[in-house]
């Protein structure tokens, strides 16, 4: 069985830009939270990581929007 397995850029890339820029919102909230109010050590680490992974994705692709714009 074939099981294709998407780069998480092609999700980010896959969403118009005023949906990226609410997803970049509400990651850097989560982010926030996650840092002051920490849950466990180990789980804090992996998902502060990628939140921050997440605000390079979207931040990548609309940098790159505004460059083929002008």
């Amino acid at each position: 069985m074939a099981h294709e397995k998407t780069h998480p850029i092609d999700d980010v890339r896959g969403k118009d830009s005023d949906e990226l820029k609410i997803d970049l919102r509400e990651t850097r909230k989560a982010l926030f939270h996650r840092r002051f109010h920490p849950e466990g050590e180990g789980a804090d680490r992996t998902s502060v990581r990628d939140l921050k992974r997440t605000i390079a994705r979207i931040l990548t692709v609309l940098r790159e929007r505004q460059m083929q714009q002008g």
